[in-house]
């Protein structure tokens, strides 16, 4: 199985001249797409949760609820 390499910094290409790869920083987390879309996700299941079938399920809710926000802690957790 091939693994692919990821290299960071300076690389040579065919030329001879170098490339500096550019790297995306951010200041927080709030900043990263992937955090906001789980944001919307957490957002959507708790909308889903307030349906009559999941409203008394208090178990089912609590995971379903700890899950979804786990999503975003995870992308957040390295940043922190």
């Amino acid at each position: 199985m091939l693994v692919p390499r990821i290299s960071q910094g300076k690389q040579k290409t065919k030329n001879n001249k170098q490339q500096t790869n550019k790297m995306s920083t951010w200041k927080s987390f709030e900043e990263i797409e992937t955090w906001q879309l789980a944001r919307q996700f957490c957002q959507e299941i708790f909308n889903i949760m307030q349906y009559e079938g999941l409203r008394n399920d208090f178990a089912l809710k609590d995971q379903i609820n700890r899950f979804s926000g786990s999503v975003m802690d995870n992308i957040a957790r390295p940043m922190k």
